[in-house]
């Protein structure tokens, strides 16, 4: 079920973020940077840092 394993994922990106890891960061400033795009806003300045 896609809707399952998309909470999985969702559910193990919290607990690789919470857990301080590189990947969990990554995952962390991707969504955050997808979810600006879905609502219109373009982080510019923040993907310059990256």
């Amino acid at each position: 079920m896609a809707g399952m394993s998309g909470f999985a994922m969702l559910a193990a990106g919290f607990v690789l973020a919470w857990l301080g890891t590189d990947l969990g960061r990554w995952c962390f400033m991707v969504r955050r940077w997808r979810w600006s795009v879905r609502h219109g806003c373009m982080p510019k300045n923040h993907l310059a840092h990256s």
